[in-house]
């Protein structure tokens, strides 16, 4: 079974983690693990000042509201995205601006100019599948309209831009340890200040908030050890049972139901618990490791598939980039995706809408159909391959071997 989501991540070391919080409740009321991961992500990024949340879109929340925006100010964003992204602007009633991507997956900054208007105080860049935007080109177009930077590392975590490390370069930045993030807690997040001018407000909201509801840290954690045991037997039974502990409020989802009509769940904005930072830790120990792999995996894809005229593979990219996914176009994009779960290749979807997951509210995000063309047409033919850890060398040979059949 080759599955490109659903905590790819996960390891044996991960799983005794998390069941070892599940039964050591005194250890929740801790906070070294907090206070451990907070100085080693801080040390990572050269001492700048970290604040660690439940998710990432906390982190974009906290941050746009610390920044006391007026009702119809505009944050510029690319389509190709998720609504992680757009919700936390519309949550603190400013207005998401949308500009077109090119075929690096990433902003475009040859079409940004022209959305910027007087009301426009920042732009988020975006480093889809851990591939770095044209980062200095937008910061030269942002500065000359004296508007904030924003980094969306959420697939970039330890990618780096023309020898510096992505989430250094704007005015802040923010980071997802989703659960299928480049690392993982299930849930949670970070936020880089970059300009110290901005703490002083960010410093105000975070005081204000707290940790979420012991039972949905148990959510969290219990979701390690049934996903890992469920992926063993995914194509028989294992499907059913995450479907059923879903079902039943056991495990929690990814983007809940609200979320896709541009409503905030009761547990955003918070920090980040205890157990959770325990997991993120033990997985930050192992980024070398992941991104190594990824960077190894996409070789493998890159070079089986360069030459081949019915696929196009992403050109053009910076060296840092880590690949959280190994994005590829064809034509008949969701006839393959259908075609290799029948194999047993769960292969990645993102994003099938300009504005992902499927079924949001296209006009709840302030997204007008047909305003970027080059991100709805991607949508339609863009595949995912997995990068993941538990994706082995030969997995990624059985992948191009079914691809180029």
């Amino acid at each position: 079974m080759i599955h490109i989501s659903l905590s790819p991540n996960i390891q044996k070391d991960d799983v005794v983690a998390a069941l070892s919080r599940l039964v050591m409740f005194a250890k929740w009321r801790d906070d070294n693990c907090t206070r451990e991961f907070k100085k080693e992500f801080s040390r990572y990024f050269g001492g700048r000042e970290t604040y660690l949340f439940n998710s990432g879109r906390s982190a974009l929340y906290l941050f746009l509201k610390s920044l006391n925006l007026n009702e119809g100010d505009e944050i510029i964003l690319q389509a190709f995205t998720c609504n992680a992204v757009a919700n936390p602007i519309k949550w603190v009633l400013a207005k998401p601006v949308y500009v077109d991507i090119d075929n690096t997956y990433n902003i475009d900054p040859a079409k940004l100019e022209e959305k910027i208007t007087p009301n426009t105080k920042a732009v988020i860049i975006q480093n889809t599948f851990g591939i770095p935007a044209k980062i200095n080109e937008i910061l030269d177009i942002a500065r000359r309209h004296d508007l904030l930077v924003i980094e969306d590392c959420a697939h970039a975590l330890g990618a780096e831009y023309q020898g510096k490390k992505v989430g250094t370069l704007g005015d802040a930045a923010f980071f997802s340890f989703g659960r299928d993030k480049v690392i993982s807690s299930v849930y949670g997040g970070a936020l880089l200040i970059n300009n110290s001018s901005l703490k002083g407000q960010v410093v105000n909201e975070y005081a204000k908030i707290t940790i979420p509801s012991a039972y949905w840290t148990f959510q969290q954690l219990f979701h390690v050890p049934t996903t890992y045991i469920a992926l063993l037997t995914y194509n028989s039974i294992g499907k059913y049972i995450l479907y059923a502990l879903q079902k039943f409020n056991l495990l929690s989802y990814a983007v809940a139901k609200e979320e896709r009509e541009g409503k905030m769940p009761k547990y955003f904005p918070a920090r980040l618990p205890e157990p959770m930072a325990y997991l993120a830790l033990i997985q930050f120990r192992k980024l070398g490791a992941l991104n190594r792999h990824r960077k190894e995996l996409a070789r493998i894809y890159e070079n089986a598939l360069k030459n081949n005229p019915d696929f196009k593979i992403i050109e053009n990219y910076d060296a840092g980039a880590i690949f959280l996914r190994y994005p590829v176009r064809h034509k008949n994009a969701d006839k393959i995706i259908k075609r290799a779960k029948n194999r047993g290749y769960i292969l990645g979807d993102w994003y099938r809408e300009v504005i992902a997951p499927v079924g949001t509210d296209m006009d709840k995000m302030n997204y007008e159909t047909g305003s970027c063309s080059n991100a709805e047409k991607l949508a339609t033919q863009v595949i995912n391959l997995p990068t993941n850890i538990r994706t082995t060398n030969w997995d990624a040979k059985r992948i191009v071997d079914f691809l180029i059949r």
